[in-house]
C-alpha cells in the first residue's frame, strides 16, 4: 500500500519537514508512482521512520546521528544473519 506524505506523517507523527530530511539522508525513500503526484511511501518506511524517530525522541540523537545509528543497526542484523 501507498501512503502520502500526509498520511505518513499523521501515522508516525513526524512533521513533513522531518520526513523530507530522513529522505535527503537516506533512510527512506518516496516510492515511484508517476501516476500520483507528490511524495508516497509504503509500509517498510513507515516501519523505518517509526524506529528513527523512537531513537530521536527516547534517546535525544540529533537527525544525522539518528540515521548513522540505522544504519549500523542494519549492519549488525545483517551480521547476524550471516552468522
Amino acid at each position: 500500500m501507498a501512503y502520502s506524505i500526509e498520511q505518513v506523517a499523521r501515522i508516525t507523527h513526524t512533521s513533513r519537514h522531518t520526513i523530507a530530511v530522513y529522505c535527503r539522508l537516506g533512510v527512506i525513500e518516496p516510492l515511484d508512482l508517476p501516476d500520483r503526484p507528490g511524495w508516497h511511501f509504503d509500509d517498510e518506511a513507515i516501519r523505518t521512520l517509526s524506529r528513527a524517530e523512537h531513537i530521536r525522541r527516547e534517546h535525544g540523537v540529533n537527525l544525522r546521528g539518528t540515521a548513522i545509528i540505522l544504519r549500523l543497526l542494519d549492519r549488525i542484523e545483517a551480521l547476524q544473519d550471516e552468522l
